[in-house]
């Protein structure tokens, strides 16, 4: 057998197995019968079909609003998991846990908006580009503040020293981080909390 002859011999052989190891996806597919589609079907791993923790953990990545409000409206398995109160009850215990309410509530309690709205507020108060700027007045009072009541453009704060203090929103914006009123001793005991009559805008505001 000549040179040329063997040349030819594996230039053929190479030739075919360049055809048989063929991976071009475009030569290579061929149709599926319907029995082989169901089972690719009934194999394959999808958002409705996944195991509800699994759901769940997932979801943790994503806004309640944005879930009751667009996730809930992709099919019913979505839906089902939005409007049920325990979601969103697991969810607040996981991320902010202790007692919520502070004071277990005598009415229907409404977690879905509850874990809104603590998430937005955790957001609001997280990020530092949200942060108002802070006035500081260091003689306010010695101890720390336990509750304010805003009624319009005045702020009464209270404190563990005892004392209450009515503030002027436009006296402090002006440069005057000062009390308008200071009534120190104005309890025997801590100042826990504030409640007013006539809480609607104009309304009569006496302090209680």
């Amino acid at each position: 057998t000549s040179t040329r002859d063997l040349n030819v011999i594996n230039s053929a052989s190479i030739m075919g197995s360049l055809a048989v190891m063929d991976t071009d996806p475009t030569t290579s597919k061929r149709s599926l019968s319907p029995q082989e589609m169901d089972t690719m079907q009934s194999t394959m791993i999808q958002l409705d079909t996944i195991p509800t923790e699994l759901l769940l953990h997932i979801l943790q990545f994503l806004e309640v609003r944005y879930i009751t409000q667009v996730v809930s409206r992709v099919c019913t398995y979505f839906n089902s998991i939005a409007k049920d109160e325990a979601t969103w009850k697991i969810r607040i215990a996981k991320r902010w846990p202790g007692q919520y309410p502070a004071i277990p509530p005598s009415h229907p309690f409404d977690w879905t908006m509850a874990c809104i709205a603590r998430e937005e507020e955790t957001k609001q108060w997280g990020e530092a580009t949200n942060i108002p700027p802070s006035i500081t007045c260091s003689n306010a009072h010695y101890s720390s503040v336990d509750c304010i009541k805003v009624m319009n453009r005045l702020v009464v704060s209270g404190s563990r020293d005892r004392g209450v203090n009515i503030w002027n929103v436009d006296q402090v914006l002006e440069g005057n981080p000062k009390p308008s009123l200071k009534v120190p001793d104005a309890h025997k005991g801590w100042v826990w909390t504030f409640s007013a009559s006539g809480d609607q805008p104009g309304g009569d505001m006496d302090l209680v």
